[in-house]
């Protein structure tokens, strides 16, 4: 995946599987960070911007269909107080 973060806010961040009849993640987040985006920083790590994930075997018939469920990237600006979100429909 690759992110452009023009403006960066420091915080916490993670791409997860989410079922979207219930809005609920699945399993753990596929990859996360405590601190994300941090603009006291000269440079962001490469690894902000482009990070890959791999995702994990689902029970049968979990995210058969498309819209079951995204792949949802989550990111919290601590000091703005501002969530960023950005989802993509998958099918297994």
């Amino acid at each position: 995946m690759q992110a452009i973060l023009p403006i960066p806010h420091e915080g916490p961040m993670n791409v997860s599987v989410v079922d979207t009849a219930t809005n609920a993640v699945i399993g753990d987040p596929l990859i996360e960070f405590a601190s994300y985006a941090d603009e006291s920083l000269a440079e962001l790590p490469a690894n902000n911007t482009d990070f890959s994930v791999t995702i994990p075997q689902l029970e049968a018939g979990q995210c058969a269909q498309a819209g079951d469920c995204v792949l949802q990237w989550f990111w919290f600006g601590t000091a703005a107080q501002q969530t960023y979100e950005s989802c993509v429909d998958f099918v297994l």
